[in-house]
C-alpha cells in the first residue's frame, strides 16, 4: 500500500574515517525506487556523529529501501561510508522500529547506525 515512512536517523558508530585530514561530515540518503533523499548533515561529526533529523520518505509497494551512509565533501565528490537495506514489508507488520543496523562497504562491515522508523 503506497504512504510514507517517517526516518530517524540517531547515531552511527563507523569503523573507517574517509577524511584523511578533517573529520568527516556524515549524512543518510534513502533511495526508494529512483528517488534519493537526502538527510541532515552532521558537521564534523566523524566516526561517531548524532543527527537530529526526521526525514519522510514516500514508498509505493517497494520491498526494500536501500540506505546509503555518506561524507559530505566540499571540492571533492561525496565520499560513501557504508549501506544497508531496510525490509518494508518487516518495517509494515511492526509498524516502527527503532534498532541498529550494521553497515557495509565493499561488502565488509562498515560500523552500524541507530535509525527509528515509523509507518
Amino acid at each position: 500500500m503506497p504512504g510514507s515512512i517517517t526516518f530517524r536517523p540517531i547515531e552511527a558508530n563507523l569503523t573507517h574515517n574517509t577524511d584523511i585530514l578533517t573529520k568527516m561530515n556524515p549524512y543518510c540518503v534513502f533511495i526508494v525506487g529512483e528517488k534519493r533523499i537526502n538527510g541532515q548533515i552532521c558537521k564534523h561529526g566523524g566516526k561517531h556523529p548524532h543527527w537530529n533529523d526526521s526525514i519522510s520518505v514516500p514508498y509505493n509497494n517497494e520491498p526494500k529501501i536501500m540506505v546509503e551512509l555518506m561524507d559530505k565533501d566540499r571540492i571533492t565528490k561525496d565520499d560513501h561510508i557504508g549501506s544497508f537495506m531496510i525490509d518494508v514489508p518487516e518495517l509494515q507488520t511492526q509498524g516502527q522500529a527503532s534498532k541498529w543496523y550494521p553497515l557495509f562497504y565493499k561488502n565488509k562491515p562498515a560500523g552500524e547506525i541507530l535509525l527509528e522508523a515509523s509507518i
